[in-house]
């Protein structure tokens, strides 16, 4: 369990103070721990606006074989969406949520005229995470300081005094999540925010770290280092040679790359239509081979593949309605050797996943040639769409007829959160 020790930790902190954590987060020294260990956040950026649930399934399994020990997402996850913390679960990423102030944003007023109804959002997003075992902080606004007159009347000032705000909603809510903001302008480093237990500092390229390290009145963790829109190959090396100086700096937080995935030259796979709208296939970036090498990551079986996954049939279809087990056969699902098996019904194997309609879901066993996959529970009768991702990469779609009841059951019902 994630936990959140308040601002007098953080101010001892910088005092230099020996602190002892208590299990959960915690920052002590200028050190992030979890759970009492030293973590350095290797973060990548996750563009999760409009996302379908299932490609969570697609994508995180890959952001953790870059090396990867944290995502950051970079819009406010919807009401209701239980597959983002289970799938940061099964694949051991820990969390950054973010929420963003944009929707907010009235250049003719204070960001205080609309204090109420900010910490009123922030107060039920607060609770909507409260469940997750994997939350390290939330990020409160992303550079709201910069250009800080096309975004509200007044200065800077009324929005940190709203982050001490949102601060102390967190404590009121007995939330263990630690608060953080997101600036541009190194200089902001240089505030004094109660309530907040570091800072983020988003840039471009090579940011300045030495400087800015001089600069924070609070631990830091650097963001967005990603480069902008250089050529492939010098952007994969500007990110290798940042997370390494990342890597050296022991006062650092750690760095968050951004972001994961893009139709441009920037993230850490690129984007190209697959057989479904939306269901894109991904392939990696130099840019993520670069940071793997820092971080220590691997590369997942199937990118290297010629043949792309391929599914051919369901073979009990008669068996296929909400939460019964179907076996759909295929060709190149795996590469050849032991089939994968898991009593813990993830959903993803390996790097594979299962998407029917738009939800992932839970897999039992995966062959080159087979899978036994649960459909989600609460998918409607009728014709869906299923999709098989491996390693990123989509197979054709095939269709499955959803029955009101299975005529066979083959395993337990499983709840799709």
């Amino acid at each position: 369990m994630i936990g959140k020790v308040g601002s007098l930790l953080a101010l001892a902190a910088l005092c230099g103070a020996a602190i002892q954590a208590a299990p959960g987060v915690a920052i002590a020294k200028s050190r992030l721990l979890v759970d009492g260990r030293p973590l350095v956040i290797r973060a990548v950026g996750y563009q999760n606006d409009g996302v379908a649930p299932c490609l969570y399934a697609r994508d995180l399994p890959l952001i953790a074989a870059s090396g990867a020990n944290t995502v950051r997402t970079l819009a406010a996850v919807p009401a209701g969406d239980r597959h983002l913390p289970a799938i940061l679960e099964s694949t051991g990423l820990y969390w950054l949520a973010d929420f963003p102030l944009d929707s907010y944003h009235d250049p003719a007023e204070p960001i205080l005229a609309q204090r109420t109804r900010i910490l009123t959002d922030f107060r039920e997003y607060v609770l909507r995470l409260q469940g997750s075992s994997r939350l390290i902080a939330i990020v409160f606004g992303s550079g709201v300081a910069s250009d800080y007159g096309l975004k509200f009347d007044g200065t800077p000032d009324d929005f940190y005094a709203l982050a001490a705000d949102a601060s102390r909603i967190l404590h009121e809510t007995g939330s263990r999540a630690l608060l953080t903001t997101a600036v541009e302008d190194p200089a902001e480093l240089a505030r004094t925010v109660p309530g907040l237990d570091f800072w983020s500092l988003d840039t471009t390229g090579r940011p300045p770290l030495d400087s800015a390290l001089k600069a924070a009145t609070l631990p830091l963790l650097v963001s967005s280092f990603g480069g902008g829109e250089r050529e492939e190959n010098a952007q994969a090396a500007a990110a290798a040679e940042t997370a390494a100086a990342i890597a050296a700096r022991p006062a650092l937080l750690g760095g968050v790359w951004h972001t994961f995935a893009s139709a441009g030259p920037g993230g850490l796979v690129r984007r190209t239509p697959g057989a479904q709208e939306g269901f894109d296939d991904l392939q990696p970036r130099t840019t993520f081979y670069r940071l793997a090498a820092v971080w220590g990551g691997t590369y997942p079986s199937g990118w290297a593949e010629v043949e792309a996954p391929k599914l051919e049939r369901v073979e009990n279809e008669t068996a296929a309605s909400a939460g019964a087990l179907v076996r759909i056969a295929g060709t190149s699902l795996m590469p050849q050797g032991a089939p994968y098996r898991d009593e813990s019904w993830p959903f993803s194997l390996g790097a594979t996943c299962v998407c029917v309609g738009s939800v992932p879901a839970r897999l039992s066993a995966l062959s080159p040639n087979l899978l036994t996959v649960q459909i989600p529970t609460g998918t409607e009768p009728g014709e869906r769409s299923v999709v098989f991702y491996r390693a990123g990469r989509a197979s054709n779609t095939l269709p499955v007829r959803i029955r009101i009841s299975a005529d066979t059951f083959a395993g337990p019902i499983l709840d799709a959160d």
